[in-house]
């Protein structure tokens, strides 16, 4: 497609498109894009058993994970993450019960594990959808300064500096949203 600028391109998605992000992230069609943005998606359909939609899980992957094993596989992003080198900015909800805050900190941990550059964004109060004006606007503005930043727009939202360490359960509480940039 010769009408893609495919120097600049990132994905982005969110809930289902979340996880076809992390999905593609595994595939050689994430290592064409410049960044990626997962919001609220899932990280390993193992754990989806554990979420509110254990019936439609089933449904869609044809069957149970001891009755279609091969199904769950090659749809789990957690069984590519050897492939993923894209960086990552991942936003996860404490009270999403679609897609547990654990696959959002699963995703992110990965990416600190293979050294990917990767931030967290986290919303101790909200859900699956992020609806609270200030996080909204936090949400824009670190949603469009990650995609700016990778896609070299320069003189409109930047990225600004992380505002704690996500896997400090002390600055989650004391922050409507976190933040964290870089491989640890």
């Amino acid at each position: 497609m010769p009408y893609v600028d495919v120097d600049r391109a990132i994905v982005a998605g969110a809930s289902y498109g979340g996880y076809m992000v992390n999905w593609i992230a595994g595939q050689p069609l994430g290592k064409r894009f410049k960044a990626i943005i997962s919001h609220d998606g899932i990280f390993s359909m193992y754990n989806m058993l554990s979420a509110d939609a254990t019936e439609t899980l089933i449904d869609d992957l044809q069957g149970t994970l001891w009755d279609k094993k091969e199904n769950w596989d090659r749809h789990d992003p957690a069984q590519y993450t050897q492939n993923w080198s894209t960086p990552m900015l991942v936003i996860h909800s404490d009270g999403d019960y679609r897609c547990p805050i654990t696959e959002g900190l699963a995703v992110y941990n990965v990416c600190q594990l293979r050294g990917i550059e990767s931030r967290f964004l986290n919303f101790p109060d909200e859900n699956h959808w992020v609806l609270k004006h200030e996080n909204s606007l936090q949400w824009n503005m670190t949603v469009l300064g990650w995609a700016n930043k990778y896609a070299h727009v320069k003189g409109k939202v930047e990225l600004k500096p992380p505002l704690s360490d996500p896997k400090s359960r002390a600055s989650r509480k004391k922050s409507k949203c976190i933040s964290k940039i870089g491989a640890s």
